[in-house]
């Protein structure tokens, strides 16, 4: 049996299609489960720790130890994928005096009470906020603020769940003083 040209050169081409297929998925598979970004790695460059915060004039960060700010876009669908980790870590909150939780948005006071109040989340906020002015380039991002105004840490974008893991580490080993 005689095999054409076009033949051939399709199913190498095909062939090829499909090594570069499985190595792409095995690249893929190889850094989430080998290189998956770490807490440190979502820091947030525009705020470093350590640092003074000068954004929000208007808040009195001396009211608490710890001031956690939850910056978002109520419209970004990262922050909607993030929401579940901001809602739990909104609840651990609850009731602890040496932490303070504010929602940041650059959107309308409307727009974020009514997304709140669906979200069934009771938390203290403060709307129409130039993100720019904040040093923030991407939602959503956090901000964890002593009650001297220096930045604990700062970190943006999704966590996984690792991520999630250890943010919570680092959350509950600070408030305990360890």
């Amino acid at each position: 049996m005689r095999i054409s040209k076009d033949y051939r050169r399709l199913n190498l081409a095909a062939n090829i299609l499909v090594v570069v297929t499985v190595t792409t998925l095995a690249g893929l598979f190889t850094y989430r489960t080998f290189f998956q970004p770490t807490l440190a790695s979502l820091e947030a460059g525009l705020l470093k720790a350590g640092s003074d915060f000068k954004g929000l004039p208007e808040v009195n960060f001396s009211k608490s130890p710890n001031t956690i700010l939850l910056v978002a876009d109520i419209k970004c669908q990262f922050f909607a994928q993030a929401f579940p980790f901001y809602k739990k870590l909104i609840a651990e909150s609850k009731g602890n005096s040496d932490v303070r939780v504010l929602f940041i948005s650059e959107n309308e006071n409307e727009q974020v009470e009514r997304y709140l109040r669906e979200q069934d989340v009771n938390v203290e906020f403060i709307p129409n906020v130039d993100l720019v002015k904040l040093k923030v380039d991407a939602t959503p991002t956090i901000i964890w603020v002593d009650a001297d105004r220096k930045i604990v840490g700062s970190y943006q974008g999704l966590f996984q769940e690792k991520q999630e893991s250890a943010f919570f580490e680092v959350y509950h080993k600070t408030l305990s003083g360890k």
